[in-house]
């Protein structure tokens, strides 16, 4: 690397920003707010636990689990707080009620293509059972409490009878109901001969122990007995304490009549008296006359919720200049392709590649939730994944076609030194010195934009951040490559179109390297190229705007291969965080296995830069198209030489002849007559 006072310095300073990046970084980003109690699967199983006591039967329903994000809510909780105040009040204190992050377990209807009942495996006559409907969703927070009970397809739990509950309607003074008047009557009964009436408040001023014995004389005679709003009210209480949410500074809001299949529900909502945090929170618990629990559901509601007026403006302003740009990139593509200016073969090979990863990109995110190689993988959702995945390929190849093949004209044309290093890859030579020094540049260049990136966002405590996807593992499969295509594909797409097309184009027309540099920056701050979202909007325009600059001066100082190095191993220092900011996270391994990934791409580029061919031994590349360019450019200078022999060849003026008017005109098809 060089005995310069230069390099020393940008060692030191690698070293003290990976650092600074990994001692700063847990403060800032809030997933590290998140302590991973239970795993996967515990929290697979509290959910069917908490299914079987509701009445429904988990063995009837397929299920899928994420690991997922309220970003809404995380947004508001950053706004009012400020990023690190949540993450800190999330640490040491974390407020009841609130719900940021949380397992979701999703149940699906398994259905038979026969059209028969739900079944969880095939029939026995062998017709395909597809896996359609998400019908029930359990959300359970990190530390494994059941907190939500989603019933998307409103349907009737197969116990609807949940005698804790209906007691609960019925209790004393004390909080304990009298469980001994009603265990003779059978669910079916109960099921028949109990009903709301939400008008009649009739039996609501009787001691609780007097109404549970004119309950039960009543539905001993066979005759209906209706229950009130306070009873609704009180069973929904019972199944809302029962998951763990606090109805302290609650009141009772709503309670209305919905109709569920053949039975009349009470929804019962609960609101906050007071924000919490900033957040007012709505608790709707739908409960059958039965004591059986429908759903429960939270909602929070935000006061900034409505994006300003200013936001609005900015997203329809980026989305316009977005579009001019590709409309611009396509109109300087076809002349450019017309003039044959442009390194077909190459830009071919890479969108190849690039709408191949796509396509596997794709694969892999949505193949945990088709399960291609099940016995009951319906044959609909593999033929919608693999047309996705040919669309979104096909799309990919063109765009990347039309990108790469513009950017590298563009930028060999008026800058080509930005492309040394990368010929050499181009030619098939990555073993020798200056891609040695490129990568070992790079990685102490992805630690110092790492430490940027975290003093950006400790200067910034506005700032707000979403992640998606919080966690990798369970999310797709083969989480490593995954992440490798994800940053990968992100981290080119943004370097050719920032640096070598938006760059290299400015600078052929102004000529001026500082003017290309403040509108690559500029590019920066409309276009973030860093995978999460942000906001608000002045903030996200200027944390690109810093990241831009720090991006810029490594194109400027050096040159396009380092500046995507860079960028790709920065990226996946971020992305791979979800392996050590949280704690007890299932990604930890993908953290680890991204680590060895730089570690043996340091030892790599160290070993090419010390035994690899030096740079003078290298050759240069020369695009097939300037080679049949200048080709044809040296016939054309050939031609015009012989069309002004042959045209000296011709007689200067035409004889005097008296009486006769002689013209004489020559022009030949081409450069030169057929004769000469």
């Amino acid at each position: 690397m060089g005995n310069s006072f230069w390099n020393y310095v940008l060692i030191g300073s690698g070293i003290v920003a990976a650092v600074w990046f990994f001692a700063g970084y847990p403060s800032q980003d809030p997933r590290s707010s998140i302590d991973l109690s239970v795993s996967r699967e515990v929290a697979e199983l509290s959910a069917v636990e908490k299914l079987t006591e509701a009445g429904y039967a988990p063995e009837n329903y397929f299920f899928e689990t994420l690991f997922r994000a309220n970003n809404q809510l995380l947004d508001s909780l950053q706004r009012y707080l400020g990023r690190d105040s949540t993450i800190s009040r999330f640490k040491t204190d974390p407020p009841v009620n609130i719900e940021p992050y949380y397992w979701e377990i999703r149940f699906f209807d398994a259905l038979s293509s026969a059209g028969g009942p739900r079944e969880r495996e095939a029939t026995a006559n062998g017709s395909e059972v597809r896996f359609d409907n998400e019908a029930l969703t359990v959300r359970i927070d990190p530390q494994g409490h059941v907190f939500e009970l989603l019933n998307n397809t409103d349907q009737l739990p197969e116990k609807i009878v949940h005698r804790a509950a209906l007691f609960a309607a019925f209790a004393d003074t004390t909080g304990r109901p009298d469980t001994t008047l009603l265990p003779l009557l059978s669910d079916s009964l109960l099921k028949k001969l109990l009903g709301f009436n939400l008008q009649s408040a009739g039996t609501d001023s009787i001691e609780p122990l007097e109404r549970l014995k004119r309950l039960a004389d009543h539905l001993r005679r066979g005759m209906f007995y209706e229950l009130s709003a306070q009873a609704a009210a009180l069973m929904a209480e019972y199944h809302i304490n029962n998951m763990g949410w606090a109805l302290s500074g609650m009141e009772l809001d709503t309670v209305t009549i919905e109709r569920v299949e053949s039975m009349n529900t009470a929804q019962v909502r609960f609101r906050t008296k007071t924000p919490v945090m900033g957040q007012l929170l709505t608790l709707s618990a739908q409960v059958a006359p039965t004591g059986g629990l429908i759903s429960l559901q939270s909602q929070y509601e935000f006061s900034d919720n409505a994006l300003s007026s200013w936001e609005n403006i900015w997203s329809i302003i980026r989305g316009g200049i977005i579009f001019l740009f590709g409309m611009g990139c396509i109109i300087i593509f076809f002349f450019r392709i017309r003039a044959r200016a442009v390194d077909t073969h190459s830009a071919l090979i890479v969108s190849i590649i690039a709408g191949l990863a796509v396509s596997i990109h794709v694969l892999l995110g949505s193949f945990n939730k088709v399960y291609l190689f099940s016995e009951t993988a319906g044959w609909m959702e593999t033929v919608v994944l693999i047309i996705t995945m040919g669309v979104a390929g096909a799309f990919s190849c063109v765009a990347f076609f039309v990108l790469f093949s513009l950017s590298d004209s563009i930028t060999r044309q008026h800058w080509s030194e930005k492309l040394e290093s990368y010929d050499y890859l181009r030619q098939g030579m990555f073993f020798n010195k200056p891609i040695g020094l490129t990568v070992l540049r790079s990685l102490l260049l992805a630690f110092i934009l790492a430490g940027i990136w975290t003093t950006t966002l400790w200067l910034l405590p506005g700032l707000y951040i979403q992640s998606d996807p919080v966690l990798y593992s369970g999310v797709v499969s083969w989480p490593p490559v995954h992440l490798f295509l994800r940053t990968g594909l992100f981290s080119f797409c943004m370097v050719i179109v920032i640096f070598l097309i938006v760059g290299s184009q400015v600078f052929a027309q102004t000529k001026n390297v500082w003017t290309a540099g403040l509108f690559m920056i500029l590019a920066c701050g409309i276009i973030v190229p860093e995978l999460s979202d942000f906001g608000p909007q002045p903030l996200e325009f200027l944390t690109g705007i810093v990241l831009g600059l720090s991006l810029t001066l490594i194109y400027l100082r050096w040159d396009f291969l380092t500046v995507l190095f860079s960028h790709f191993l920065f990226l996946g220092l971020l992305e791979s965080a979800s392996g050590w900011v949280i704690s007890n996270s299932p990604d930890t391994y993908l953290f680890g296995f991204y680590l060895f990934f730089m570690l043996s791409l340091g030892i790599w580029g160290a070993l090419a830069y010390v035994r690899g061919k030096d740079e003078r031994a290298l050759r240069r590349y020369v695009p097939e198209y300037i080679d049949e360019l200048a080709q044809e450019e040296r016939i054309r200078q050939e031609l015009q030489i012989a069309r002004k022999v042959q045209q000296s060849f011709l007689p200067v003026k035409t004889p005097d002849i008296e009486g006769l008017d002689i013209a004489a005109f020559c022009k030949p098809a081409y450069e030169t007559g057929g004769d000469y």
